[in-house]
């Protein structure tokens, strides 16, 4: 009489195609979600540069906190929590020539690094001590 069934060694087999492909899976729907959650930081960081750009406008000089753009707090975490948006100059220069946004990373979401947009139109991502260009 024949036995029906699988073997252990058929069952290893499978289970190390299953972990193959898993290591290769994983990393690659991290890397993804990464740069889905970076548009959260990205979409506040653009709207928060166009309520400077208004501030300016009636001012001559942009807001050195985002209290004077009508937030509650000098700094904002975005609505889903991956970044804390702040203010700050554009090196030395005043804020009458150049502002800077920064949005830190938070959690998972500093493995991607930390976005900062200023008034100028430079747009970067900093990962570390290495800045690219968005």
């Amino acid at each position: 009489m024949k036995q029906s069934g699988i073997t252990i060694l058929e069952l290893m087999v499978v289970l190390a195609i299953v972990a193959i492909l898993a290591s290769v899976a994983v990393p690659s729907y991290q890397n993804y979600t990464m740069r889905a959650d970076r548009s959260d930081g990205l979409e506040n960081l653009q709207a928060l540069l166009n309520a400077q750009e208004r501030y300016f406008a009636d001012n001559m000089e942009y807001a050195d906190t985002l209290t004077k753009l009508g937030m509650a707090t000098a700094t904002m975490t975005t609505p889903k929590g991956h970044y804390v948006i702040g203010v700050q100059r554009c090196g030395n220069m005043a804020y009458t020539q150049c502002v800077q946004l920064y949005a830190t990373a938070q959690g998972n979401q500093a493995k991607d690094g930390d976005l900062i947009f200023n008034s100028a139109g430079k747009q970067t991502r900093k990962v570390g001590s290495k800045e690219y260009d968005l």
